[in-house]
């Protein structure tokens, strides 16, 4: 495999790995918003 062909793909996978933890993030933030609002 051609050095600069894993380079790129290995940036690509960090930008997605971001993404995902991203929106991981924002849904966590939901849920905890949903389940305080449960709470009391």
């Amino acid at each position: 495999m051609d050095v600069d062909v894993l380079a790129s793909q290995v940036e690509r996978a960090s930008e997605l790995i971001r993404l995902c933890r991203d929106r991981i993030g924002n849904a966590k933030m939901q849920i905890d918003t949903v389940v305080g609002g449960l709470e009391t």
